[in-house]
């Protein structure tokens, strides 16, 4: 969004003595893109990785942001995130404590 790439960003927060790398929602970051994200961080710097992206990309309604990615589609891309490297995973914009509850029980299943 920036005109940073996540490999620069990794390295650039890294150096300076950052403890985490982390990303959320930005321009509409789901939790694929934040899979992919992490594998680039990953690459790129030891840090520990956190991911935070919203409940899909909202749409206007009535002059109002809203956004539709049910609790159960963000939670579809967590483990991708987790395999991917995340080490800590939230979310941003949209999401209610259902999103966070399902998020929460793909990362408890994890292995």
């Amino acid at each position: 969004m920036m005109g940073v790439l996540p490999a620069q960003a990794a390295g650039f927060i890294e150096e300076r003595g950052a403890n985490i790398v982390a990303l959320n929602c930005g321009t509409g970051m789901d939790m694929t893109g934040a899979a992919k994200v992490s594998k680039i961080y990953r690459e790129h710097c030891k840090l520990p990785v956190m991911v935070q992206p919203n409940a899909g990309l909202p749409v206007l309604e009535k002059g109002r942001a809203v956004y539709k990615q049910s609790p159960a589609d963000m939670a579809g891309g967590v483990a991708e995130a987790l395999a991917a490297g995340a080490n800590i995973i939230g979310s941003c914009c949209g999401s209610t404590p259902e999103h966070t509850r399902a998020i929460h029980q793909v990362v408890a299943a994890f292995n």
